[in-house]
């Protein structure tokens, strides 16, 4: 099994409200979109890895 690669984070987020899940798109055609789960609502943003 190949080693874990480590780098500290770009930025950071801090939300007020509990987050219950994070997902992330499995489809190439979606791969930025990112959903974040709060008690009461639902956030859909894009995100981009280097």
């Amino acid at each position: 099994m190949d080693e874990a690669i480590y780098s500290n984070p770009t930025s950071k987020l801090t939300f007020q409200e509990q987050v219950y899940a994070v997902k992330l798109s499995p489809y190439e055609w979606s791969q930025n979109l990112i959903c974040v789960a709060f008690g009461e609502e639902v956030a859909v943003g894009t995100v981009k890895f280097q």
